[in-house]
């Protein structure tokens, strides 16, 4: 509540660190005050040094869900803009003590989404509103008020789904309401000014009267609170009070039955202070409990504001009682204190930058708003002395629009929680809170640090140069030489992307706690079209623990052209342009990278992505002694598919000579065409990592080496694991199969295997995008499997293709009539043509050519041996894409020793498509899986083995395998396996 102040002399631009009293001077109430005001700043700014703008050291404010309709927020402690509060048992946001006039049960549901805040406000408590602090042997006189701190539980709307989007949701709409959030101090500060002037008196000078000036007309020394109640934002206009005594004098009253009369528990000080007829107050309402020690309500808070009304009748000494014109409302009656604050004039209809003036003091003053609307419940505390008419305390009021004296507020996130309405039930989505100090690690887990960064590193653009200082001071090479980067815990608003070259090999980043967030800086997202970290020709780098909150980001990059004389007509352009996407979604972007390292980290997409084009780690060029462990990957509707989304994507890339010198204009559309940056993985794995919801987990088309898929999960996704190594563009479908005597089964699965690798859509799509995207800049272009393909030479190169793709087609034919011959009782032959091509025609054009740029990049025999190894892995096909298979192994070139190995997954699927393809391999090992699937869809196919071991398999649906080579009878692999069609 307001108090009985002479002036507030507290000045912090003036960097005064004390009041030093002196001896034989009069002690001033203003200096006592001063001097407490200089001591909390000095507090506040001391913490906020040490612990930031907020943080918890006790796991405390952590927001919970127990049942429905309840939203709890657990004991602890925190700290908000350098101001420490607490709660000591758990707090439902329905019933906060602190917040006794608070929104109801409605209010919380009225969006699907919250953003859950809490926010501090500093409030003084007199003796009326705590009769604690009367002291009985004055006989009624009180003494010094008390600050305290207030808090609010907040659920503001949102439609973000992550904790910086909703911070940056709600940083505009506060801007809506008046108000700017400083993110160094947490402090909303109001964008509402007031300025002072004097009221010019009447008359005019003439020779026998002396000019007259304006000032302070009254005869007391005065501090005049003026602050808004109203605003009303279609009129542009507000409703403001004002009163003498900064508008202290405060009673409790009792509202009797009809509300229109209240009686004063108190009398006024001297007959001075009645209230009269005609005079503006305010109906207050108890706001927050003061609880003593052993749980008994003392006192009670009055709320900043409340309804304002003018007295119909003066105050009656005899009954103490004041009358209103009409009644109050009924929730100011609500069992608890009920508050009367007296003012001198209610004034309404007040624009911005209009002067109006205060009664009959000769002051005026006019309100103004650095952006949007005038902020309710602002107030100002003007100082003013007859015996210096023409000053006011603080003089700035004089000289410049000011902002208020208060109400100081301070908010912090506690988490973002998804709402059900209907059902009444509140889920936490992320937990907003920062710790302090950083949890500590387990043992063995601890960060040894080169050097350790801090979020505020992020915001302000100083991570890379810390990072690149870091790298620029190391004396050593090798392992030797490794870097330790530590993220402290805390929100990580990127401003750009961190770019790590040749020279930041042997770099590790490590999250310090599972706390650490990297995000984009709303508003900066357009520099993240390559990803959030980019590495190009970096060795030995680890990046591990973070969450990797992926941005959304708008292409303005997407459309190309085609090299003249190229492979890629007109035709085939406009069907790769007919793809061109909305927006990208990229984590990490390694380019050329070698012993990478991508552990423990959270990458989610964001929860819009119509037309967006998403993969988490999206490498280009080759990939050797790649780890990819224990990570999650996920889109945040778990019970949606995302048909754009990959986990790991690695393809090959059409690229031009422009792109890869840098000499792309940004702006103009790119040329693809003339150049191929091939792709090739080698001793890779990928171990315990979650993909859910995704289109594609593991997408790998290129040159592949060893590799090993072992002890995943993927959930809800399309094609979970998806690895090919495809020199040629695929069979002639329509003729290879007319004449052979194949079984109708094994046709349609190879049918099917084709439609999935060469024309299914939603592939297709996926791959076309990928091939297609920009690269990043390339510190100097590559040289590595990049493959030229100028016009002159195309002529030569196709008639080689073509060579090697009939040699390779009409070998595999001649296997695959060895390996399913035709049973009896199978009838005519099918049409295998039946149902291929689900793209629009230019878009399988564009598709078609694509094919061919790969076929006429990779006519050197590859030296690389597949050698793939699936293992433990469980496996869950999304249902909402037109086919999913949960495993896709094959390889179209004739390697020597290339083997796969398939043993201890669980695979389960259905729609149109296998459940699980290997095919190509000259070895292959499938043992001890389970592949379930829909009663007549096809659970497994495999197909143009040289040696291969099925046993021990339990399938659930339709088996195509090749027969039993060189076996004693019987001669299917059935016997060995538990087959339920």
């Amino acid at each position: 509540m307001a108090t009985d102040i002479a002036r507030l002399s507290f000045d912090p631009s003036r960097r005064y660190t004390g009041v030093v009293p002196q001896q034989g001077r009069v002690t001033l109430e203003a200096e006592q005050g001063e001097e407490r005001m200089i001591a909390a700043r000095e507090r506040r700014l001391e913490l906020i040094d040490i612990i930031g703008p907020a943080g918890t050291p006790d796991d405390g404010y952590e927001v919970s869900s127990p049942g429905p309709a309840v939203l709890l927020v657990d004991p602890g402690t925190m700290y908000v803009g350098g101001n420490r509060v607490e709660v000591p048992a758990p707090v439902d946001i329905l019933q906060q003590p602190d917040w006794l006039d608070g929104p109801g049960r409605g209010a919380l549901f009225e969006r699907p989404r919250g953003h859950v805040l809490l926010t501090v406000r500093e409030r003084e408590v007199t003796a009326v509103e705590d009769p604690a602090l009367s002291e009985p042997a004055l006989g009624g006189p009180d003494g010094a008020a008390r600050a305290r701190l207030v808090q609010h539980i907040e659920v503001r709307g949102v439609e973000s789904a992550n904790c910086a989007g909703a911070l940056a949701e709600d940083i505009k709409s506060w801007a809506t309401e008046g108000l700017t959030y400083d993110p160094a101090t947490a402090e909303l500060l109001s964008n509402t000014r007031l300025q002072v002037s004097w009221q010019t008196p009447a008359g005019g000078a003439g020779p026998c009267e002396p000019a007259a000036t304006g000032g302070y007309l009254g005869a007391e020394n005065q501090v005049i609170r003026v602050q808004i109640t109203a605003v009303d934002a279609a009129a542009g206009s507000c409703e403001l009070i004002w009163g003498y005594d900064n508008a202290s004098m405060l009673y409790r009253v009792v509202v009797d039955g009809g509300l229109a009369t209240v009686t004063l528990q108190r009398r006024p000080v001297d007959e001075h202070h009645w209230p009269r007829a005609g005079q503006a107050v305010q109906v207050l309402r108890s706001t927050a409990r003061l609880r003593a020690t052993d749980g008994v309500d003392e006192g009670f808070v009055a709320a900043l504001g409340g309804h304002v009304g003018l007295l119909a009748t003066s105050y009656d000494p005899g009954t103490k009682q004041v009358s209103f014109p009409a009644p109050i409302p009924n929730e100011y009656v609500d069992g608890r204190p009920t508050y009367l604050r007296v003012w001198e004039q209610r004034v309404t209809g007040v624009r911005p930058g209009t002067t109006f003036v205060l009664g009959d003091t000769g002051v005026q003053v006019t309100l103004t708003s650095t952006g949007g609307p005038l902020r309710v419940d602002d107030y100002w505390c003007i100082g003013v002395r007859p015996g210096t008419p023409t000053e006011v305390l603080p003089a700035r009021l004089l000289r410049a629009p000011q902002p208020p004296d208060g109400p100081l507020v301070w908010a912090c996130p506690l988490a973002v929680i998804d709402i059900s309405r209907k059902a009444q039930q509140l889920t936490v989505r992320e937990d907003c809170r920062r710790h302090y100090p950083p949890p500590v690690p387990p043992s063995g887990g601890g960060c040894c640090c080169t050097i350790e960064v801090h979020p505020e590193d992020a915001k302000s653009g100083k991570l890379q140069e810390l990072i690149d200082a870091a790298i620029k001071d190391r004396q050593e090479q090798g392992r030797a030489g490794r870097i330790t980067v530590c993220f402290a815990p805390g929100r990580y608003q990127m401003v750009a992307p961190l770019v790590l070259a040749k020279n930041h090999s042997g770099l590790r980043l490590k999250a310090c706690s599972d706390g650490v967030v990297l995000s984009v800086f709303p508003g900066a997202e357009e520099r993240f079209g390559q990803g959030m970290i980019v590495l190009t020709d970096a060795t030995d780098v680890a990046i591990k623990g973070f969450a990797f909150l992926l941005p959304s980001v708008p292409r303005v990059d997407g459309r190309v052209r085609g090299t003249p004389g190229g492979v890629l007509d007109a035709r085939m352009i406009r069907g790769i342009n007919a793809l061109a996407i909305a927006n990208s979604s990229i984590g990490i972007r390694p380019v050329y990278c070698m012993n990478l390292e991508i552990s423990d980290c959270l990458f989610e997409f964001p929860l819009e992505v119509a037309d967006t084009f998403g993969v988490a780690i999206y490498p280009l060029g080759t990939c050797r002694e790649f780890r990819i462990l224990r990570n999650q990957f996920r889109y945040p509707r778990p019970d949606d598919l995302a048909s754009w989304l990959e986990g790991f994507t690695l393809t090959d890339t059409a690229a031009s000579m422009d792109s890869l010198t840098g000499k792309d204009t940004a702006g103009r559309a790119r040329f693809i065409g003339d150049v191929v940056m091939n792709a090739a993985i080698d001793d890779s794995e990928f171990t315990e990592n979650t993909f859910s919801g995704l289109a594609s987990g593991v997408f790998i088309e290129g040159e592949v080496g060893l590799v090993r898929v072992q002890e995943n999960t993927f959930r809800n996704c399309g094609f979970s694991i998806d690895i090919k190594d495809m020199p040629h563009s695929g069979p002639d479908l329509k003729v290879d199969f007319l004449d052979q005597d194949v079984d109708r089964r094994a046709v349609t699965a190879v049918r099917d295997t084709w439609t999935i690798l060469t024309t299914e859509r939603a592939r297709s799509e996926l791959r076309l995008i990928a091939v297609t995207y920009p690269l990043p800049v390339l510190p100097e272009p590559p040289v590595d499997r990049v493959s030229r393909l100028d016009a002159e030479n195309l002529a030569a190169l196709r008639a080689a293709a073509a060579e090697r793709r009939r040699a390779w087609t009409e070998e595999l034919v001649r296997k695959l009539a060895a390996e399913h011959p035709r049973r009896d009782g199978d009838g005519e032959r099918i049409d295998v043509l039946g149902g291929l091509t689900s793209l629009p025609a230019e878009m399988q054009r564009a598709a078609d050519g694509v094919g061919e740029l790969f076929a006429l990049s990779r006519l050197e025999e590859s030296v690389s041996r597949p050698r793939v190894s699936v293992v433990g892995n469980d496996v869950e096909s999304g249902l909402q894409l037109g086919g999913a298979s949960a495993l896709i192994l094959f390889i179209d070139r004739r390697a020597e020793l290339s083997a796969a190995t398939v043993t201890g997954n669980r695979l389960s699927g259905s729609k149109q498509y296998p459940v699980a393809f290997v095919g190509g391999f000259q070895n292959a090992t499938i043992v001890g899986n389970m592949c379930l699937t829909d009663k007549e869809k096809t659970a497994i196919s495999v197909s143009d083995m040289e040696r291969l071991a099925v046993s021990g398999n339990v399938f659930a649906g339709v088996v195509s395998l090749p027969a039993r080579q060189n076996v004693a009878a019987p001669g299917t692999w059935e016997f060995l396996n538990d087959v339920k069609p």
